[in-house]
C-alpha cells in the first residue's frame, strides 16, 4: 500500500515512514536506511547515523542507535511513556531474533536474568 501511494505521491513522508517500519520489522535494515533518506534533511542525517551503526555492529548497533535517536527526540518533544516502552520492547525483540542479544536474557518472575 505504501509503495502504491509513493507511485502517486513520491514525496509523501508518511508512506516512507511506514516503509521504514515494515523494513525494520522484517530485518531489512539497508532498505529501512534508504527510506530514511527519502525523509528530508533530518531523515538523511538519521540514515547516515543508522548506517554507520549497522555497519559497525549489525542489527544490535542499528537498534541501539535508533533508540538513542528516539530518546534524544523525546527530550525535545513529548512522547507518551507507552510509546517509549513499546520501542524498548521492539528493540529487544528485533535484537533477540538477530541472535545478538547478549545481556538481555529472559527474566524470572522475581526479575533476575536467566
Amino acid at each position: 500500500m505504501a509503495r502504491d501511494t509513493l507511485e502517486i505521491a513520491p514525496d509523501f513522508g508518511v508512506a516512507h515512514s511506514n516503509l521504514v517500519d515494515v523494513y525494520e520489522q522484517k530485518g531489512m535494515y539497508e532498505q529501512a536506511i534508504a527510506e530514511h533518506q527519502a525523509l528530508g534533511e533530518a531523515g538523511r542525517r538519521r540514515a547516515l547515523l543508522l548506517e554507520q551503526a549497522y555497519r559497525a555492529a549489525g542489527a544490535r548497533g542499528y537498534w541501539q542507535k535508533s533508540l538513542k535517536l528516539f530518546m534524544d527526540e523525546a527530550k525535545r518533544i513529548y512522547i507518551a511513556p507507552t510509546i517509549i516502552a513499546g520501542y524498548y520492547a521492539t528493540m529487544r525483540d528485533r535484537v533477540t531474533r538477530s541472535g545478538r542479544s547478549r545481556g538481555w536474557g529472559k527474566r524470572t518472575p522475581t526479575g533476575t536474568r536467566t
